[in-house]
């Protein structure tokens, strides 16, 4: 496929129309403009929960990566939320993959619950 010839202010031509959206690369590919129509790169929210993986087939537009960390780290808090209360010790993660399969930013959160005691006998059943 032939490139198109950019526009002065950076713009592709009007009548530039990609039957796809892979073919970005270079200098616009992570955000492009259409007449009338902004294009956004594409994340995948890969979960991860102790051994278990779940792959993300839908993902959403987000204008850069560091908005991707960010609903990243948001998609985090919420799996904490549910998955955390009532176990000791759990790790969740979430992966963000690009449009083309490329590993953009990994998430990880360890939790782990220690109980303290006031004396050792009391934590080993003993009386004070």
């Amino acid at each position: 496929m032939a490139r198109a010839a950019l526009k002065a202010d950076g713009r592709l031509p009007t009548q530039f129309r990609p039957c796809r959206r892979r073919w970005r690369t270079g200098p616009l590919s992570s955000i492009l403009e259409y007449p009338g129509r902004l294009i956004l790169p594409h994340y995948f929210f890969d979960t991860r929960d102790n051994d278990v993986s779940i792959r993300d087939d839908e993902g959403m537009e987000l204008p850069d990566v560091q908005a991707a960390a960010k609903a990243a780290a948001r998609s985090l808090v919420e799996l904490a939320q549910e998955v955390l209360p009532g176990v000791n010790e759990h790790c969740l993660g979430v992966d963000v993959r690009d449009d083309q399969d490329r590993d953009v930013l990994t998430t990880e959160l360890t939790y782990k619950a220690v109980f303290h005691s006031a004396t050792s006998s009391v934590a080993e059943g003993g009386t004070q």
